[in-house]
């Protein structure tokens, strides 16, 4: 199918101060298993990995571990495996970044609802040091219901420390099925100018501007 794009941007308010520069010394790619490629599944199924079972690689875990699908009810963004976050019931992970205090980073993440589910099944929270950036969800029941319909999100987001916490949660009905998640990543922003205290708070919050493209794949 061929590709369609979507374009916006959402602006986060800064209070009043003076803007320094601080050189960005944090490079490359933070997320370890950005992509939930650690481990193969076989075309068409999922695995569910838990705490009592060893956990996934790279991520921390709710109660209810993480689905890795590869294909099924849906195909990935990139790569083979996607995740998906309500199990047997609504769960979470996470991951602690190594970050650079008063560093400003790109996350961006793929999204899609689950094919032929609701919007109010779909909710996955983003958070950042523990601050919700957005609680997103979408509708699976528009379009051809064939397979997943992702959506790139990009966030610039700042480090107060030199660890830094992102984290994943299903927000829908605990009921089995949500949305899917792909293609994590965190890296150092193109720009290195943040603000002085007064306004790193605001910052903290979210994107100072948030950019999203959208495709669909047929799964």
């Amino acid at each position: 199918m061929s590709a369609r794009l979507l374009l916006a941007t959402l602006s986060l308010a800064l209070s009043a101060g003076a803007v320094h520069a601080a050189p960005v010394t944090a490079t490359g790619e933070l997320v370890s298993n950005g992509g939930f490629e650690a481990t193969t599944v076989k075309s068409g199924n999922w695995i569910t990995y838990t705490n009592a079972g060893g956990g996934y690689s790279g991520w921390t875990l709710g109660s209810n571990g993480v689905e890795i699908r590869n294909d099924a009810v849906g195909a990935a963004y990139q790569g083979s495996n996607f995740a998906e976050l309500d199990t047997s019931a609504n769960s979470w992970i996470s991951q602690s970044l190594a970050t650079t205090k008063d560093t400003l980073y790109t996350l961006t993440f793929a999204y899609s609802p689950r094919s032929n589910v609701g919007s109010d099944s779909n909710g996955i929270g983003v958070y950042w040091n523990g601050t919700l950036l957005q609680d997103i969800t979408a509708s699976g029941l528009v379009g051809d219901g064939a397979g997943n319909d992702w959506t790139l999100y990009t966030f610039n987001v700042l480090a107060t420390g030199s660890s830094s916490v992102l984290k994943f949660a299903a927000t829908g009905k605990s009921d089995t099925m949500g949305g899917g998640i792909d293609a994590v990543s965190v890296k150092a922003a193109a720009t290195t100018a943040v603000p002085e205290p007064a306004s790193l708070a605001l910052l903290g919050l979210g994107a100072a501007a948030l950019a999203f493209s959208r495709r669909r794949k047929r799964g």
